[in-house]
């Protein structure tokens, strides 16, 4: 049995062939191939290990991941702001992390590792996982979170999760609803009277039957108080992103990269209020959902042009619509929009000159009747930063990527549609003279005519201590050159495309 963790939190982290090639060329090439590919996946693990620490440590509150690394024999070593990686022939890979409080450890060959955050400080090992005490041997079954439950040798103490009350600690109360051990003298469970927010249990607020209260019951934060039941009640689900792996070839963690989509999105929305009308759907890795389904994933290899891995035809969208109708059909469960993720580097093939076009990241067809977006997952932060401004498009936004003058009405990046386009002089974007507009280089528009170019507004969200913008690199989602794996904090929305979201009825909080 795997070891649990004590007090003191000691971890267990956890060919070419040619004429002209003599056959010890061939061999050396071959073993260059095979080292390039080892490398990349010692660093693929040194790299989403460091990303879940750093996007991890940037959510408020405890939080429990699963990560499983490709299959392959590796180590890792945990230290003070580096992840080191090992394969077994020796190809290394060294990844900072910026959080400031992670647990040095190492682990060696895990199937599974999980990273726990707890107490603000985060832990990477190999622990037991569990759904009940009883399967702790002579331990506890608590977690961070609701999700990953893991055997602990101590009990579960206040605001830790347990699946039933037999792990909370003597003394500490179990709220079924939120699945919490808490210390009743310190705060009050779902359902318990309360006098104002502050006296209720993390993660809930005081609410009445129309919304937040001075004078209530506490209630998960987003749910509403039901006077006629006598329990809180989950508002409906007003916005549903079914994320579906197309062609995977499991680089990188389908779940790592659907809970990271997830958690990046809706940070960015109005719905970040109300956070229990968003939900991400995610699929069952072993089931087929329909004629267009393959060993779980769906199944697009049609759309790619042959010999060219990847690289789709702008009819993919339209596939991965078919698999994401297949799966609500089995399951009977609505989505609102579907992402097709791709754990490769994705192209979109341009036929007017037979080339695949690798830069592109993710696509979508504009609010179009496909509702479906495709997103490059290679790395787990950057399909977050894709999927949201792939989305924003799905919302009628247009491209934040260029503007002429300071006074012009129409977007240079489009000719049509510019309404929703924030660069436009009346929503707020000034043009060359505006310093809230980050400004790259010049271009010509037209033989006789130079304009600027503008990569986009600043983020709504990026400003320093005085709420001036931050320096350039954080523009709005919408923008050109966001998708930094180093700065995911970067890639909100713009204050005007922001309120033009915000619009949606979808976006509208119930409580």
């Amino acid at each position: 049995m795997k070891a649990q963790v004590s007090g003191e939190v000691i971890l267990v982290i956890a060919v070419l062939l040619s004429v002209s090639l003599l056959l010890v060329q061939v061999q050396q090439l071959a073993n260059f191939q095979i080292a390039s590919t080892k490398e990349a996946m010692t660093k693929s693990i040194a790299k989403d290990i460091a990303a879940i620490i750093d996007g991890m440590g940037s959510v408020t509150g405890n939080a429990t991941y699963i990560y499983e690394p490709p299959r392959m024999w590796y180590s890792v070593n945990i230290t003070e702001g580096f992840v080191f990686a090992r394969g077994k022939d020796g190809q290394t890979s060294s990844i900072p992390y910026t959080y400031d409080c992670v647990i040095p450890n190492s682990i060696e060959n895990e199937r599974e590792i999980i990273i726990q955050k707890t107490t603000n400080c985060i832990m990477v090992g190999t622990f037991e996982k569990c759904t009940a005490s009883a399967d702790c041997d002579s331990g506890y079954c608590w977690s961070t979170d609701r999700e990953s439950y893991i055997c602990h040798d101590e009990c579960a103490g206040h605001l830790h999760y347990s699946p039933d009350n037999e792990s909370c600690c003597p003394g500490k109360g179990w709220d079924p609803v939120t699945s919490l051990c808490y210390d009743t003298s310190a705060c009050s469970g779902s359902g318990d009277e309360c006098n104002s927010t502050m006296s209720c249990c993390f993660g809930m607020v005081c609410m009445d039957a129309t919304g937040p209260s001075d004078e209530g019951h506490c209630c998960i934060n987003g749910w509403v108080w039901n006077s006629t039941s006598g329990h809180c009640q989950r508002p409906p689900i007003t916005l549903g992103i079914l994320v579906i792996p197309i062609n995977w070839d499991n680089n990188v963690n389908y779940n790592a990269v659907a809970n990271s989509i997830g958690g990046y999105y809706l940070e960015r929305l109005p719905l970040k209020d109300c956070p229990a009308q968003f939900e991400i759907l995610k699929v069952d890795s072993a089931t087929n959902y329909g004629s267009h389904w393959t060993n779980g994933y769906c199944d697009v290899s049609d759309h790619e042009q042959t010999n060219r891995p990847s690289c789709y035809s702008s009819s993919v969208l339209s596939r991965i619509h078919a698999c994401a109708n297949e799966y609500s059909f089995s399951t009977g469960i609505d989505y609102d929009f579907v992402v097709g993720v791709d754990d490769d580097n994705i192209a979109l093939y341009n036929p007017s000159q037979d080339q695949c076009e690798y830069n592109k990241g993710g696509w979508s067809d504009g609010a179009g009747f496909t509702l479906a977006v495709i997103v490059e997952a290679t790395d787990v932060i950057v399909a977050g930063g894709i999927t949201t401004h792939e989305l924003g498009h799905e919302f009628g936004l247009m491209e934040q990527y260029c503007d002429c003058t300071g006074t012009s009405e129409e977007s240079r990046c489009s000719t049509t549609d510019a309404v929703l386009n924030p660069l436009r002089y009346s929503l707020g974007c000034g043009g060359v003279n505006d310093g809230t507009c980050y400004h790259g280089f010049s271009y010509p528009v037209s033989p006789s005519v130079q304009c600027p170019f503008v990569d986009g507004n600043y983020d709504m969200n990026s400003l320093d201590a005085g709420g001036n913008p931050l320096p350039n690199g954080n523009r709005s989602a919408m923008s050109n050159k966001i998708l930094d794996p180093d700065n995911p904090q970067q890639g909100y929305y713009s204050i005007d495309e922001f309120n033009i979201i915000s619009q949606d009825p979808r976006m509208g909080c119930f409580s």
